[in-house]
């Protein structure tokens, strides 16, 4: 089964630009599984325990999962 890995480092899941990037990977490669880790080196200006906040993130993401077919894994760290 192939794996990738992608480090792209400066992601921002709340930026065009980087929503951009990330879908046009997803159209390349075809995932089973998207994994995110850490979500909260992804949210910019957002506060990730913030459910509001969060929000427009995880209905883009949801979006994606549905119009590519793939899970999506969110890793979140706590202290």
């Amino acid at each position: 089964m192939p794996l990738y890995f992608s480090n792209n480092c400066g992601i921002d899941l709340t930026n065009n630009n980087s929503r951009k990037l990330l879908e046009d990977t997803i159209q390349q490669i075809k995932p089973v599984l998207l994994i995110l880790d850490p979500l909260y080196m992804m949210l910019g200006t957002v506060d990730e325990n913030s459910a509001t906040e969060v929000g427009s993130v995880l209905k883009w993401l949801t979006s994606l999962r549905n119009k590519y077919g793939c899970s999506i894994m969110l890793c979140h760290h706590y202290n």
